[in-house]
């Protein structure tokens, strides 16, 4: 066996560099310390005649010790012909499939990954999460392979039945949430029908009022023409707030402190 040469001290005291730097801690181990100063482990090995780089973990979460007990146990698996990336990816996915994720837990995760991908502004990532917290509540508690074509649909028809002008944007993100779990082997294909082609709909544009005069007009008829002052209160909140008028109408009690007037 191959003389180790790394030591906890050599490794907390390794500088980046311009470039990707490797120590060896020999029999193909190695400390990559990114420019970034992160530092990873990494075991080289031939796979098919290929090149082939599996990572072990980031340090200091995976100590030295523990790094070459993850390659000693690769190392088996190579010498079975065992694509080391591969299964480990598998048993990741095994492992969470045996778990039984719940929708809430692995709708974090959609998220979060979908941020990185995307380059989700805040606002934008904080008004998916809400949307999801707030129209796909009944599914948070259940895990993903109990999520069936009418449990999906039956959730959806709701949001259309409440908010129709969200309805489009809740169906995208939960088929996205879905999509990604069958990506990740957690579910065998997304159980959400696909959409049925209804009539065309005729969308009309208005120009935005902006006039002082003509918007105090517009708030007095929604005040007179509405005795319970729901929508006078909602065109109120549209004037204040700037809010789409799906997030007003979807609004609940729970996030307004009247007390510091802060929605």
């Amino acid at each position: 066996m191959a003389r180790n040469r790394l030591t906890d001290a050599a490794i907390r005291k390794a500088k980046p560099c311009a470039t990707i730097r490797r120590l060896s801690d020999g029999e193909n181990l190695y400390l990559a310390i990114l420019p970034t100063g992160v530092k990873t482990w990494q075991l080289r090995y031939r796979h098919d005649g290929r090149q082939q780089t599996a990572t072990l973990g980031k340090y200091p979460r995976t100590g030295l010790d523990e790094a070459r007990t993850r390659a000693e146990n690769a190392r088996k698996l190579i010498e079975n012909n065992v694509h080391v990336t591969l299964h480990r990816r598998v048993e990741r996915r095994s492992k969470l499939a045996a778990n039984a994720l719940i929708f809430e837990d692995f709708a974090k995760r959609w998220i979060a990954h979908e941020a990185r991908r995307v380059r989700w502004t805040a606002d934008y990532r904080r008004e998916v999460e809400q949307s999801i917290a707030r129209h796909l509540s009944t599914l948070h508690g259940l895990p993903l392979h109990q999520i069936t074509s009418p449990i999906a649909a039956s959730v959806l028809r709701d949001v259309e039945n409440v908010v129709p002008m969200m309805a489009e944007k809740i169906r995208r993100r939960l088929r996205g949430i879905l999509d990604f779990a069958v990506e990740e082997g957690l579910v065998p294909g997304n159980p959400l029908p696909a959409r049925r082609r209804g009539p065309k709909i005729q969308r009309r544009h208005f120009p935005a009022i902006t006039d002082p005069v003509e918007v105090g007009k517009i708030l007095r008829n929604a005040r007179a023409a509405d005795p319970a002052k729901g929508i006078a209160r909602a065109h109120l909140l549209a004037a204040f707030t700037a809010q789409r008028i799906a997030e007003i109408v979807g609004a609940d009690w729970s996030e307004f402190d009247l007390e510091a007037a802060v929605w």
